[in-house]
């Protein structure tokens, strides 16, 4: 299992838990080559850092929880050759590490597999929940320390079914409490960690998306990206001003490195990010467009960053499933009716995305309101002709 430095959070490796001796460092891994003398996975930069404290009201008393969160590094969800990466050692080795491990006082109990589903990235998360011996009875710890049965039954709850009504963690504690469920108090726990793995299991599905799909296609820069940054540079001399032209003059490393860590936080993998980072700058491209499963209702996301605009196309949103998947499909070998099919299909998509727009602005209240709507599509109309004047 992946244990972490206590003392130095980013001296992340594998370590032997020893009785009274949680800073003993092992020389090598139980992984396999090339993991064995260097960790295979790393901690997780997430909602505020690979390690979150929870402080449980139990009995009166306060007692600390830690959960902390990793994930497999790049390289070891790449494989030579197109070879799979599960196949090879270590990735053998991690399905056998699959679940959240549960620790009391340094000591793995077990791995619970309560919320791992059938998805092969699943061997590529890990979670490690810690607890004091002063809390085994809430966590239903067995008589030969072996499980914690509590934590397992809580994980399986449907707890978002439960506040479905618009009810509180806070009021599902008390109806537990009522109930004489002392489990109460590992709600909290068991919210935390779905939400976060829940997050965890986005970014990977959309950093192995493009691998599954040759690579570093997705990530090209095309047409559409130098058509926009040659209007934008005419619409900068006409006097429009940007949020973003503001970072042009910033050094190219430091552009680079901040466009770099965006891409990376929106899902695109490292060596991608650096890849394409690298390129927009040099290349001078004001535009960057990418895909990534976002955590909005909105079907793109904006970023002006490092001098450039950052575009995210929501993969998790139906236009992106009725438009821009159904175009960027392989067509060779495909028959003329399924391509027409899909033509029909994204045309169906784009009045509906328009429509879609004419719902909202007839939803708005007479008045400034619906005002602002209007002037907002034809301004957006206005840059959109100059946009697409440039390709005829």
């Amino acid at each position: 299992m992946v244990y972490f430095d206590f003392e130095n959070p980013s001296n992340f490796t594998e370590k032997l838990a020893l009785p009274n001796d949680p800073g003993y460092l092992m020389a090598t891994t139980s992984c396999p080559n090339p993991f064995r003398d260097t960790p295979m996975f790393q901690p997780w930069e997430g909602e505020k850092h690979y390690e979150i404290t929870l402080t449980i009201d139990f009995r009166g008393q306060q007692h600390s929880v830690k959960i902390r969160f990793s994930y497999a590094k790049e390289e070891a969800r790449q494989a030579p050759g197109g070879q799979n990466p599960g196949s090879l050692p270590h990735g053998q080795h991690a399905a056998k590490n699959i679940g959240i491990s549960v620790v009391r006082a340094g000591r793995e109990l077990e791995l619970d597999q309560t919320l791992v589903n059938a998805n092969p990235t699943e061997r590529c998360w890990g979670i490690e929940v810690e607890f004091p011996p002063a809390l085994d009875d809430l966590f239903g710890v067995t008589n030969n320390k072996q499980f914690a049965r509590n934590f397992a039954e809580l994980l399986n709850l449907d707890i978002e079914f439960l506040l479905k009504d618009g009810k509180t963690i806070s009021q599902l504690k008390e109806e537990l409490r009522e109930d004489g469920d002392p489990r109460g108090p590992l709600l909290d726990i068991a919210q935390k960690i779905r939400s976060q793995l829940g997050i965890i299991r986005r970014l990977l599905e959309a950093q192995t998306k493009g691998s599954r799909s040759g690579g570093s296609k997705r990530y090209e820069t095309t047409k559409a990206e130098e058509v926009a940054t040659v209007v934008t540079e005419e619409r900068k001399r006409e006097g429009y001003k940007g949020e973003s032209d503001k970072q042009e003059s910033l050094p190219k490393e430091k552009r680079q490195k901040v466009i770099e860590e965006t891409l990376n936080e929106q899902g695109v993998t490292e060596s991608q990010a650096i890849l394409l980072a690298a390129k927009t700058v040099d290349d001078g491209m004001k535009y960057v467009f990418v895909e990534a499963d976002l955590e909005t209702a909105a079907f793109f996301s904006v970023k002006p960053k490092g001098g450039v605009i950052i575009v995210t196309l929501n993969t998790n949103h139906p236009a992106y499933k009725n438009l821009v998947e159904i175009l960027e499909k392989d067509v060779e070998g495909v028959d003329e009716e399924t391509l027409r099919s899909r033509l029909t299909n994204s045309l169906e998509g784009i009045k509906l995305l328009l429509m879609a727009w004419a719902r909202y602005e007839d939803e708005q209240p007479d008045g400034k309101r619906r005002q602002m709507a209007q002037d907002t599509r034809v301004d957006w109309g206005r840059i959109a002709r100059q946009f697409l004047e440039q390709e005829e």
